[in-house]
């Protein structure tokens, strides 16, 4: 998989011409370093600095958009486009006996997830259709095969170049405890079919209860997002979700931190490793 998330966005969104501002060319010079990054040092560097160059320019960035849903909307496709990244070295250095694939689900079919029948119950037809239910918001490494479906009277179907996830990755902008619930039905509906699957989280911002939700340390409470392994803060533990007024100087204060990136990377090996 090619990591062709971030720069097309750029291309699209905020083309390079001669009197484009040097913000722009600053962007689009750090996502051309991550996209060439071909080794784990090498992207977490490149990532520092992509979410550097956002954090240093967030202002700016924030007035290109009419409200703060489209840099909210920039710097979640940052994310995407980092954890893709990374989530390709990993896969690519060589760890698994499998010929792994990473997909950013939304771009794909997506992972099945159940059965679903189509009929409406006061005209069900001879000939009932099957449609597969599938998810599509997630950062996937898997591999690729063809589902096969034994009918009782023998008969097959298949289904060609289908990914069975190994390790899934979403990606949120912050965690509270609705972002949370979502994730964690998430989680639940892949690992009811998928249960070798390992299921993380990567996110910028913590906004949890602090009392309800963390330790004393004011880590996470890891019994409380049961079925997801880990949540993974890129600007840390304790980044706390800043009030948008403050957004500007949280983000210079607590910026991605290589450790975490790290944490990320061992996890998705971690995942890799119990398929061998």
């Amino acid at each position: 998989m090619n990591n062709d998330l971030l720069l097309p966005y750029l291309n699209e969104k905020f083309p390079l011409t001669r009197s484009s501002p040097k913000q722009f060319r600053e962007l689009h010079e750090a996502a051309e370093k991550l996209a060439a990054a071909k080794s784990e040092p090498h992207v977490i560097a490149a990532s520092l600095a992509l979410s550097q160059t956002l954090d240093g320019s967030l202002e700016f960035w924030r007035a290109q958009f009419k409200g703060d849903s489209g840099y909210s909307y920039l710097r979640g496709t940052v994310l995407e486009a980092i954890t893709i990244q990374l989530a390709m070295v990993v896969a690519g250095s060589g760890g698994s006996k499998h010929d792994l694939t990473v997909e950013k689900i939304s771009t794909g079919t997506g992972v099945i997830t159940g059965l679903s029948f189509q009929f409406r119950r006061d005209s069900i037809p001879k000939d009932v259709p099957l449609t597969l239910r599938r998810d599509r918001d997630d950062v996937i490494i898997g591999i690729k095969r063809t589902i096969v479906v034994t009918g009782t009277d023998g008969s097959r179907a298949s289904f060609e170049d289908e990914l069975i996830p190994i390790c899934v990755v979403a990606c949120k902008m912050y965690i509270d405890a609705t972002r949370l619930e979502n994730v964690l039905a998430k989680a639940r509906s892949i690992l009811a079919s998928h249960s070798r699957c390992s299921f993380l989280v990567a996110s910028d911002w913590d906004a949890l209860g602090e009392k309800e939700w963390h330790d004393a340390a004011r880590r996470l409470l890891d019994s409380l997002y049961a079925p997801v392994e880990d949540i993974i803060f890129l600007r840390g533990d304790g980044a706390r979700r800043p009030k948008n007024s403050d957004l500007a100087k949280k983000s210079l204060s607590s910026p991605y931190l290589s450790t975490q990136l790290q944490r990320l990377a061992h996890a998705m090996r971690a995942a890799i490793k119990k398929w061998n």
